[in-house]
């Protein structure tokens, strides 16, 4: 009798405790946004390029590997679906850039378009919205 009641404690665990290495697809594009733009702010351009779909990787390695401009922060504005194809996403991000060999501190508005494939998420395009400029101290 005890042998049954252990099996069953045993069972009803794992059938409560669920999945544990389970992530949502959101929760995958979240965490995928997230390593991709700190990978650029640390200028890890190789391995941000990881995340990028394979045809997009030379132009994505030309526009900022070899780019004087380094990503200072990042902020994502908003995550819209894509209408017709639940595994795309458009990401609006807010970067602060800086050119090395400058004060000036730039404010890009840039639209990405992330695709789901293989179970994992991969910039697709990158589409710059708008630009400011910032110059610290009044200079």
């Amino acid at each position: 009798m005890k042998r049954k009641i252990t099996m069953l404690l045993l069972i009803a665990g794992f059938l409560f405790a669920g999945c544990p290495g389970y992530e949502s697809k959101s929760d995958k594009l979240n965490k995928a946004i997230r390593d991709f733009h700190t990978l650029l702010k640390f200028q890890e351009y190789l391995r941000a390029s990881d995340f990028v779909v394979p045809f997009y990787r030379k132009d994505f390695m030309n526009r900022f590997a070899s780019s004087a401009v380094r990503v200072e922060d990042f902020e994502i504005r908003g995550l819209k679906t894509d209408a017709k194809n639940k595994n795309k996403m458009e990401v609006t991000m807010r970067l602060l850039m800086r050119p090395s060999d400058s004060m000036t501190i730039k404010y890009t508005t840039m639209v990405e378009r992330w695709v789901y494939v293989g179970m994992t998420w991969q910039l697709a395009n990158i589409k710059q919205i708008s630009q400011t400029k910032h110059r610290p101290g009044g200079f």
